[in-house]
């Protein structure tokens, strides 16, 4: 899952500690490619209120481990 996340921002690693606070990366639009990319990927569709939440890397990883893929 960083794998596909870097690729979206660029970077060459991405750690669960990245926020969109502390990554210049990180705007708007590459959170709606974030999401877009991690549902092709888990084949699955996320619930668009918890998604709304998500800051960090690690809140990528527990929406994802919240939806059991």
């Amino acid at each position: 899952m960083s794998k596909l996340i870097s690729q979206v921002l660029e970077l060459p690693e991405v750690w669960p500690d990245m926020t969109i606070h502390n990554t210049v990366e990180w705007d708007s639009l590459a959170h709606l490619q974030m999401l877009a990319v991690l549902e092709d990927h888990f084949g699955c569709e996320l619930d668009l209120e918890a998604v709304s939440g998500v800051q960090s890397i690690e809140d990528w990883i527990q929406v994802i481990e919240r939806h059991n893929v």
